[in-house]
C-alpha cells in the first residue's frame, strides 16, 4: 500500500511540473537572449525616431545645475552632439559646434546607452579635467557617459546615470527648429530671466530669501519656521523654452515648486502650476551687486601694466609650486561659506587651491565703492601664499587697496611691514542693471578693470 501511495504522489508531482512548464512557455514565447535582442532593437529604433534629434536635459554634479545637450542618433550607430556650454563666442550671435561619434546599446542589468567613443562636445561633462576648469581635477563636471534606460517612447526617454544615478530626460527637438537657433534661444531666455538678486514670494507677501549661486544654475532658499529655526534648501535647475525647470520639485512652505515660467521682459516669473508662488527680481544698485556676488576678472579687461603684475604672480606661483598649476581664475566679490569661515567680500585667486583676502569696503551713492585697507584674512591659504609669494602677490592686491604685510611670515598687520598700494575708490558701470554681463571698475586714477559673472578660465596664461 505504501508503495502505491509513493507512486501516486510521484505522478501528482510530474503532472504539476508539466502544468507549470506549460504556463511558463505560454508567457515567454522567446528565449532570454531573443527578448534582450528585441529590447535593444526597440530602444534603438526609438533613439533614431526623432527626425531632428533629442533635447537631453543633462546634469553632472547638481551643484552646477542642468544644461541642454542636443543628440541625433543615426543608422550607422553614431550620434551627432551639440551642447550649450561649447560654443563659438567670436561672433555676435554664438554658434555651437557639433561632433559625431559612436554610441551603443548593451545589456548590463538592463539596457545601457553608452557614448563609448570620445566626443569632446558630449564628454565635456564627464572629462576628469573639465576644459573650463570647472570642478576639481579627477572629477570635473562629474557627469555620466553611460546611462541605464528606465523607460522609452517616441515622446520621452528617461535615463539614469550608470555611475551617479542622476536622472536624465530626453524629449524630441521640434522638427522645424535649427539647432543653433534653439541653443541661442535658451541663452536669450536665460539672459532675460537672469537677475542678480531674487526673492520667492507666496501670495505676494510671504517672502523667502533666495540666492542664485551664480554662475551655476542652482537656487538656494533660506526658510525660517515659526520657532525661528533657519534651514536652507538647494534646487538645481535647467533653462528650457518654458523657463527655469528644477531637477526635482522643492517644498517651500507647503508649496510644491517645480518650474518658474518665462515671461518676456518681466521681473516676475510665476510657478508653472501655482501662480500664488512667484520668483521676483530685486534690482539693487550696481555697487551692492558687486559686493554681494562673484565677479571674475578678464585678462584683456585691464591695462598692460596691471596684467603684467598678475602674469608675474602666475608664473612665480608655478615656479614655486609646480603641482598647484596656473591661476584658473581670479575673482572679486563674495567668497561663500567654507567650513567655519563666514561669507565675506574680497579678492580670491584660484590655482589648485583658493587664496582669499578679505576687503573692507564703503559703498558711496549707487555706483561707487571705496576699499580702504586689507586688514584681516578670511583664511583659505591667503597668508600662506602671501608668505611665500608676497613679492609678486602683494602688488596684485595693491591694485585695489592698501596692504600692509610682513614678508617673513605673510601676516597682515594694521601698521608697519611693507606698504603696497593705497586706498582706492572705484566708479562702477554696467550694461544691464537687472542682470549685468560685466562691471567696469574705473579706479580714481583712471585705471580700468573689467569683471564678469562668468568664469574666465586661465585669464593670465598657462605657459607654452
Amino acid at each position: 500500500m505504501k508503495k502505491i501511495m509513493n507512486i501516486l504522489m510521484l505522478c501528482a508531482v510530474l503532472v504539476a511540473f508539466t502544468s507549470c512548464k506549460d504556463e511558463v512557455d505560454d508567457v515567454f514565447d522567446q528565449t532570454a537572449s531573443e527578448r534582450i535582442d528585441a529590447a535593444l532593437k526597440s530602444y534603438n529604433e526609438i533613439l533614431k525616431s526623432a527626425p531632428n534629434g533629442w533635447i537631453m536635459y543633462y546634469y553632472g554634479a547638481t551643484t552646477y545645475g542642468g544644461y541642454n545637450v542636443l543628440v541625433k542618433f543615426h543608422d550607422d550607430a553614431t550620434a551627432t552632439v551639440a551642447n550649450e556650454r561649447v560654443s563659438n563666442e567670436t561672433f555676435s550671435v554664438p554658434t555651437f559646434p557639433t561632433e559625431r561619434s559612436h554610441y551603443k546599446l548593451v545589456q548590463s542589468s538592463g539596457v545601457v546607452l553608452s557614448f563609448d567613443e570620445y566626443n569632446s562636445v558630449f564628454h565635456y561633462f564627464s572629462d576628469p579635467l573639465n576644459p573650463d576648469g570647472i570642478g576639481t581635477s579627477g572629477t570635473g563636471f562629474d557627469g555620466d557617459l553611460e546611462f541605464r534606460v528606465i523607460s522609452a517612447s517616441n515622446e520621452l526617454i528617461e535615463l539614469s546615470g550608470k555611475k551617479t544615478n542622476r536622472r536624465i530626460y530626453m524629449v524630441p527637438l521640434p522638427a522645424n527648429m535649427i539647432w543653433d537657433e534653439y541653443l541661442c534661444e535658451i541663452k536669450r531666455i536665460e539672459a532675460d530671466m537672469a537677475c542678480a538678486n531674487v526673492v520667492v514670494t507666496i501670495n505676494k507677501t510671504d517672502s523667502i530669501a533666495t540666492t542664485t549661486n551664480s554662475p551655476y544654475r542652482r537656487f538656494t532658499f533660506t526658510l525660517v519656521d515659526d520657532n525661528g529655526i533657519v534651514t536652507t534648501k538647494s534646487a538645481p535647475y535647467i533653462v528650457t523654452l518654458d523657463g527655469y525647470k528644477f531637477y526635482t520639485s522643492v517644498d517651500l512652505k507647503g508649496k510644491k515648486v517645480e518650474q518658474f515660467n518665462y515671461v518676456p521682459s518681466s521681473v516676475i516669473y510665476p510657478e508653472a502650476s501655482d501662480n500664488t508662488v512667484e520668483l521676483n527680481c530685486i534690482i539693487p544698485p550696481i555697487n551692492k551687486q558687486l559686493v554681494s556676488s562673484v565677479w571674475y576678472f578678464k585678462g584683456d579687461g585691464m591695462s598692460d601694466s596691471s596684467y603684467a603684475l598678475w602674469r608675474a604672480y602666475n608664473e612665480a606661483g608655478v615656479k614655486q609650486f609646480p603641482t598647484y598649476g596656473y591661476l584658473r581664475d581670479v575673482a572679486i566679490g563674495q567668497y561663500s561659506s567654507y567650513g567655519n569661515i563666514p561669507a565675506n567680500f574680497g579678492l580670491t585667486a584660484h590655482t589648485q587651491y583658493y587664496q582669499h583676502f578679505r576687503f573692507e569696503y564703503e559703498l558711496i551713492d549707487d555706483d561707487k565703492i571705496r576699499i580702504p585697507i586689507v586688514s584681516t584674512f578670511a583664511g583659505l591659504n591667503g597668508a600662506y601664499f602671501l608668505q611665500y609669494l608676497g613679492s609678486t602677490l602683494a602688488p596684485c592686491i595693491g591694485l585695489f587697496t592698501e596692504l600692509h604685510y610682513t614678508p617673513s611670515n605673510g601676516k597682515i598687520v594694521a601698521t608697519g611691514g611693507t606698504k603696497v598700494g593705497e586706498p582706492h575708490t572705484f566708479t562702477l558701470e554696467t550694461d544691464y542693471l537687472k542682470a549685468p554681463t560685466y562691471i567696469k571698475m574705473t579706479r580714481d586714477d583712471g585705471e580700468v578693470f573689467i569683471v564678469t559673472p562668468t568664469v574666465n578660465s586661465y585669464p593670465f596664461g598657462q605657459g607654452n
